[in-house]
């Protein structure tokens, strides 16, 4: 967004979206906590949740590998259930 600033132009940048976690992770005795460390919906059976949201705290910097971690340890305890039935 460019705006008119005494004689010239000047470029001003603004945040946009948002830098919270709206799917947190954490226990059931948090009541902003929407999955666990698994990605597993509270009160939900079946369905989980696995992607930037999940966070806690958003991390200052790309959420790319932060997000591929996650998934993959997520992906690994699905396995693991899988394989203890």
């Amino acid at each position: 967004m460019w705006m008119i600033w005494g004689r010239g132009f000047e470029r001003i940048s603004a945040a946009t979206g948002t830098q919270r976690a709206p799917d947190k992770m954490g226990p059931v005795s948090d009541p902003e906590a929407v999955v666990d460390s698994r990605g597993r919906v509270h009160g939900v059976d079946g369905l989980r949740v696995v992607d930037a949201s999940i966070f806690p705290t958003m991390p200052r910097a790309n959420t790319n590998i932060p997000t591929i971690a996650a998934a993959e340890f997520i992906a690994a305890s699905m396995q693991n259930e899988t394989h203890e039935r």
